[in-house]
């Protein structure tokens, strides 16, 4: 698990094994104090982890093999729920219990990296990653 992976789940209240994070820390040692490059949270990691936990709900949301088109419109259908119902919520500290696509989703926001929230963009960038 990289670093990044590691940030975005304990931010999305997410458990993580501690060797994960003991062997993390013992690198990310800078002079005394921690780096944020050495900790390996540079913006290309935080969007790598950003589109590892968009395609684990791409494939939660695709289970039932349906086309790369459909799964786009589930994706965006899901990204604008959970943008404009839960995601406020969390930011605001109510605790929820999140399903699989929503925990998903939750590392993602969490990024701050930003994410594509139409149809054809996901489309394209499913394509991508297939």
């Amino acid at each position: 698990m990289t670093p990044a992976e590691i940030c975005l789940r304990v931010a999305a209240g997410q458990s993580v094994e501690m060797t994960d994070v003991l062997t993390w820390l013992r690198r990310a040692g800078c002079g005394g104090r921690v780096c944020t490059e050495s900790l390996g949270l540079t913006r290309t990691a935080l969007v790598k982890a950003r589109d590892s936990a968009l395609l684990e709900a791409a494939c939660l949301l695709g289970a039932d093999q349906c086309s790369v088109w459909e799964l786009a419109g589930r994706l965006e259908a899901a990204i604008l729920r959970f943008e404009s119902r839960i995601w406020p919520r969390l930011r605001s500290g109510a605790n929820a219990d999140l399903g699989p696509v929503d925990a998903a989703l939750h590392r993602v926001f969490v990024s701050g990296t930003g994410v594509n929230r139409h149809r054809r963009k996901l489309y394209a960038w499913l394509l991508l990653t297939r």
